[in-house]
């Protein structure tokens, strides 16, 4: 799978550093059955700012600010322009995944995009500000140096998305190429049909990926620990 990826990026010119969060993230999901990395040069793939004419709601059906809302009452159109000037543009690293039992692991789909600016969390704070729409399953947005992160989930996957969002901050931190940065004060997370994010800090995500839980006979997150390591053994035979 990583070999594959590889020989993709030496014919098509992939950046260093896009190769970097690939191999990284492909160690951190060791444990899934399939890495499915796909590289776009250029993509627009990122959650959407509101457009003039469509109605915002008030929270938490949307993070809009009333700084912003105010503005957005004004001016519209200048507030839609000002919203996605900051949204990530260029390339964009996608990785499906795809587990060996979803009743332990969920299917989920990973996005990397490069923002502007040297700090993806003031960014996304920015943008989380200015009302952008979340997906309508789990979705959450992690900020680590100049990277974000998009994790999306399906709706069916409730009972995994605490485990699951807590790997994709641990994978991020780890999985990003500049080694200076930093673990992000918070995360901009939006639950099953909320498409709405609202920001929550580094530590209680992690926090709530570590409480015991239980569903169709397992203990969590003791079962996602163990089958870890059975994919390690396996692995390693």
């Amino acid at each position: 799978m990583m070999l594959l990826f590889v020989a993709v990026a030496a014919a098509q010119d992939i950046p260093a550093q896009v190769q970097a969060w690939s191999d990284g993230m492909a160690d951190a999901y060791a444990h899934y059955a399939s890495v499915e990395p796909a590289w776009e040069p250029v993509s627009d793939v990122f959650p959407p700012c509101p457009t003039p004419g469509e109605p915002i709601p008030t929270a938490p059906r949307s993070s809009m600010s009333e700084v912003h809302r105010a503005a957005w009452k004004v001016d519209p159109a200048k507030a839609q322009a000002s919203c996605t000037a900051l949204r990530p543009g260029g390339w964009r690293l996608q990785l499906r995944l795809s587990p060996h039992d979803q009743r332990i692991f969920s299917p989920v789909v990973l996005r990397v995009s490069k923002v502007s600016t040297d700090s993806a969390e003031e960014t996304l704070g920015e943008l989380v500000d200015r009302g952008i729409w979340a997906a309508r399953g789990f979705q959450a947005l992690i900020p680590t140096g100049p990277y974000l992160v998009e994790i999306n989930v399906p709706c069916a996957a409730s009972t995994l998305f605490a485990y699951d969002l807590a790997d994709a901050v641990l994978a991020s931190v780890a999985a990003q190429p500049d080694p200076k940065a930093l673990p992000p004060a918070s995360i901009a997370v939006s639950g099953c049909g909320r498409m709405a994010f609202e920001m929550v800090p580094y530590a209680s995500v992690l926090e709530d990926g570590l409480r015991l839980r239980e569903a169709w006979g397992f203990n969590f997150p003791e079962r996602r620990v163990r089958e870890r390591q059975i994919r390690a053994d396996e692995a390693t035979e």
